[in-house]
């Protein structure tokens, strides 16, 4: 297309082309302009603001496992600020304003109509039909929905989905300590967000701190909530090609930093059962109820140093030290389990504590 497309007034949809054409963004009266790109296309971008126009740059590459979700609000504050307090156009692209900068706009109309994803991109379409987002954003833009277009930290499967763009690209067991720490600071910096979005919205914060905890049986310490819950119908892929994408770019960065040389901490492709990739909509085990819970990681669990991979480390209560359970590096990700509970979980640390061992309160 020789033109941006307007897709609702005051906002410009385009590619790379129409961004680096200083006299078509001012003939349109472009005053601010939103970047999706990655490093190699941002060169040859002009210096926005020699022309008087602001410019928000996110450096994102094409595929189903970039995260988009985490910058849906900062993407949404921006061109709000544009159109609604400033009164200005704004034009956002990628290289060919098909599917990373399609993926900010459908976020900003989804949270200002509150539509479905399928409806909106029908609407885009209408303006720009060559609009494409892969499914990885489509996912994003659903779970997005799902959460009441914000970020819930409360959100089990916004959790996972956190966790997954966190731990999976670990370069070698070496390097895993450091992307758990990454993750729970990560964690962290969203619930201190969301605890002072909630005094300022003067929601009722004693109803969430009354949620049940599941506690030690032995010493009633605080170990974990139904938050941290893993299930297997709430698997966080639940799109065709993203696991085998996460792997395989995994593993391709673990032969660039010389960590695929079959060592005993390397992972090979073949390790993965790619029939998680499926949409578990119902189970055909007869198993209704487990001994054990699954748990995602939390600050307190994991304190020994990891050797190795599938390899069982116990689990102690941070009160008494008392055996409550086991953790493990997975190299293959896939829980074996035949209850509904678990029995089609994903976990790459694979967290498991006894039931009879702690008390719900």
């Amino acid at each position: 297309m020789n033109s941006p497309s307007k897709i609702i007034s005051q906002l410009y949809l385009g590619n790379i082309h129409h961004a680096k054409d200083i006299s078509l963004l001012q003939e349109l009266q472009i005053k601010n302009v939103l970047s999706v790109t990655n490093s190699h296309e941002t060169k040859g971008l002009p210096k926005f603001h020699l022309y008087n126009i602001q410019n928000r740059h996110y450096e994102k590459c094409d595929n189903p496992t970039e995260d988009l979700l985490t910058i849906f609000i900062d993407c949404i504050q921006f061109i709000n600020q544009a159109i609604n307090v400033r009164h200005e156009n704004i034009f956002i692209h990628c290289h060919m304003g098909v599917s990373r900068s399609v993926t900010i706009v459908m976020a900003y109309l989804l949270s200002k109509w509150h539509l479905s994803v399928q409806d909106t991109l029908l609407f885009v379409r209408t303006k720009r039909p060559l609009c494409n987002p892969n499914e990885g954003f489509i996912y994003q833009l659903n779970l997005f929905g799902r959460m009441n277009y914000r970020l819930d930290i409360r959100n089990k499967e916004f959790r996972q989905y956190l966790f997954y763009r966190t731990i999976f690209p670990f370069l070698s067991i070496d390097h895993l300590h450091q992307m758990i720490d990454r993750y729970f600071t990560i964690i962290q910096q969203y619930e201190r967000q969301q605890q002072q979005q909630q005094q300022q919205m003067d929601l009722n914060i004693q109803q969430q701190q009354q949620q049940q905890w599941y506690r030690c049986r032995r010493c009633s310490m605080k170990l974990f909530q139904n938050i941290h819950l893993l299930e297997s119908n709430l698997l966080l892929f639940q799109y065709r090609t993203t696991i085998r994408s996460l792997v395989r770019k995994s593993v391709q960065l673990r032969e660039l930093s010389g960590g695929g040389g079959g060592g005993k901490n390397s992972v090979k492709l073949s390790d993965f059962d790619f029939t998680i990739n499926k949409i578990v909509t119902k189970t055909n085990s007869k198993i209704i109820d487990c001994n054990r819970f699954l748990v995602e990681p939390l600050s307190w669990m994991i304190v020994t140093t990891i050797k190795d991979m599938d390899i069982d480390y116990q689990l102690q209560c941070p009160g008494c030290a008392n055996h409550i359970g086991m953790w493990r590096i997975q190299s293959m990700p896939k829980i074996l389990c035949k209850c509904q509970t678990h029995c089609e979980c994903l976990c790459v640390i694979g967290i498991v504590i006894d039931r009879i061992a702690v008390i719900i309160q």
